[in-house]
C-alpha cells in the first residue's frame, strides 16, 4: 500500500498528463494549420482535465512538461535513501548531497519553468536547491565535529568557524523560505489582480466592437484602446505541446 501511494499516484498522474497532450496533438492534426482554431480547441477539449492536472505541467514550458515527473521522481529517491540508507552511515548524507548536485546542473541545463514568471522561478528553484545542499553539507560537518566542539582542546570548546557556519546555514534556509512565502504572495495578488481587470474591461471591449463594427468604421473604441495599452490578455490556459 505504502509504494502505491509513493510511487503508484505520480505515475498515474504523470500518465494522465501525458493522455491530454496526445489527445491535444490528435486533435491538433485534424485542424490542419489553422493556429486559432488550434488555440480554441485546446482551450476546449482540456478544460475540464487542466482544473484538475494543470498544476502538474502549467508552470513548465511545453517541451518540459513532464518535469513534475522528475521532481517526484528525486523526492522518492531522497526519501529511500534517508529511510533505508542508515548503514550507509556518514555516506549516507554524501551521496543525498551529491545527487542534489546533480539535480542542481540537470535543472540549470534545462531551465523547464515557462510562462511570464519563468526567471523567477528559475531562480527560486536554483535557490531551494543550494539551500539543500548547504544544509546537506553543513551536516556533514556537524557529523565529523558533534556540538562544533573543538577536538584538541576537549569538551566545553566550540570552533568560532563551526558556530558561524551553523548559523550561516540556518539564515539561508529561512531566507529562502521567507523568499518563497514572498514570491507566492506576489504572484498570487497580481494574478488576481490581473483577472479582476479583465472581468471590468471586457465588456467595454466588446460593447467598443460593437459600436465600431455598427458604425462600418474600422477605427478602435476606446475601452478596447485601453484594454491594449493596459497589457490585460485574456487568462489563457497553458498550452502543452508534444513532439510527434
Amino acid at each position: 500500500m505504502l509504494f502505491l501511494y509513493v510511487v503508484g499516484l505520480p505515475v498515474l498522474a504523470y500518465l494522465r498528463v501525458y493522455a491530454m497532450t496526445r489527445k491535444l496533438s490528435i486533435h491538433r492534426k485534424s485542424l490542419g494549420n489553422d493556429s486559432e482554431n488550434k488555440k480554441e480547441v485546446g482551450l476546449e477539449i482540456l478544460k475540464h482535465d487542466h482544473k484538475i492536472y494543470g498544476m502538474f505541467y502549467s508552470s513548465f514550458r511545453n517541451e518540459t512538461w513532464w518535469w513534475e515527473a522528475t521532481v517526484a521522481a528525486r523526492k522518492i529517491v531522497i526519501a529511500l535513501i534517508g529511510v533505508f540508507g542508515a548503514e550507509m552511515k556518514n555516506m549516507q548524507v554524501h551521496l543525498t548531497a551529491m545527487l542534489v548536485v546533480l539535480i542542481l546542473l540537470v535543472t540549470a541545463q534545462v531551465r523547464p519553468f515557462g510562462g511570464l514568471s519563468n526567471g523567477l522561478l528559475h531562480v527560486l528553484e536554483m535557490a531551494s536547491l543550494m539551500a539543500t545542499f548547504l544544509t546537506l553539507w553543513a551536516g556533514s560537518v556537524f557529523n565529523t565535529l558533534p556540538r562544533c566542539e573543538d577536538p584538541l582542546k576537549g569538551e566545553g570548546t566550540t570552533l568560532a568557524w563551526c558556530d558561524a557556519l551553523s548559523i550561516v546555514v540556518g539564515l539561508v534556509d529561512i531566507l529562502v523560505v521567507v523568499a518563497f512565502v514572498g514570491c507566492f504572495i506576489y504572484l498570487k495578488v497580481g494574478s488576481q489582480n490581473k483577472i479582476e481587470e479583465q472581468v471590468v474591461l471586457n465588456p467595454m471591449v466588446e460593447h467598443g466592437r460593437a459600436v465600431a463594427g455598427g458604425g462600418g468604421g474600422g477605427e478602435t473604441s476606446a475601452p478596447e484602446n485601453l484594454a491594449k495599452n493596459s497589457g490585460i490578455r485574456t487568462v489563457e490556459m497553458v498550452d502543452i505541446k508534444v513532439s510527434d
